[in-house]
């Protein structure tokens, strides 16, 4: 099937984007500083650590929430053509690690026994990251489309998915390589960050989100009315966890992470 897109911008996902992109660059700086800066200087800045670590959660989501509506925007929705584009991006991740990780660690690193580098390499160039989930998930989604044209059975199979990773236990395997592999679909300790399973509904929320705005007859109304209602089912969960003593951000993090 190919659809032409209305070539108009759709301003609140320019909008979300561009507040989750600087949001991102804003939470590798402050993970920079506490990575790298003097232990007595980390409190100079009270509750850093904190705003840190919720930017981590929520700016991610929003990105990839909006890679999701850009799927439905997208002028072709062949599953070939999605299949192309999870490669791609694939491609551009390990690209990116090869200059961002590999390359400087080769430079830097101090000359010593080669045992264990073959891993070390292995590692910076195939670690979970967001490129790298953003590939995969076109691919998951290209093999769908193909298996199927009906909307409510793909997104079903991708419920399902996040169900399965929220409850399988943390894996970890004797081999560093497999564990950096698995790591990209499912969680494992110290390794993961956007693995497939738990990540996978926040580009179908997008997809729907954004298919039923554009068939909405007051798209302004449905989207302040979605915004508020979300706003304020957020605020309550996280009004009832303070209320029982529970951290807010510890939640989140057993959802995408399933390590607390």
């Amino acid at each position: 099937m190919v659809v032409r897109a209305n070539r108009k911008r759709v301003f609140y996902l320019d909008l979300l984007k561009f507040v989750s992109i600087y949001a991102m660059i804003v939470c590798h700086l402050f993970y920079n500083y506490y990575s790298y800066t003097h232990e007595s200087a980390r409190g100079m800045i009270p509750g850093l650590m904190s705003m840190e670590k919720t930017l981590y959660l929520i700016a991610p989501g929003i990105f990839i929430f909006c890679l999701g509506g850009g799927l439905y925007l997208c002028r072709t929705k062949t599953w070939n053509y999605f299949v192309h584009r999870g490669f791609s991006l694939l491609a551009i991740g390990l690209i990116l690690n090869v200059f961002r990780w590999l390359i400087p660690y080769w430079i830097t690193r101090n000359p010593g026994p080669a045992e264990g580098f073959p891993d070390v390499v292995f590692y910076l160039l195939f670690n979970s990251d967001i490129l790298f989930f953003a590939g995969l998930f076109f691919l998951l989604y290209g093999m769908l489309a193909r298996l199927t044209d009906r909307l409510w059975i793909r997104f079903g199979m991708l419920a399902l998915l996040n169900i399965a990773g929220v409850f399988i236990p943390p894996v970890e395997t004797a081999s560093p390589r497999w564990n950096v592999i698995l790591s990209n679909f499912v969680y494992v300790p110290q390794i993961s960050i956007f693995q497939l399973f738990q990540w996978c509904v926040f580009p179908a929320a997008g997809y729907c989100f954004v298919k039923a705005e554009r068939n909405a007859s007051r798209k302004t109304r449905f989207v302040l009315l979605t915004a508020a209602g979300s706003g304020i089912v957020f605020l309550t969960v996280m009004f009832l966890l303070r209320s029982f003593g529970q951290n807010f951000e510890d939640h989140l993090f057993w959802y995408v992470d399933c390590n607390l």
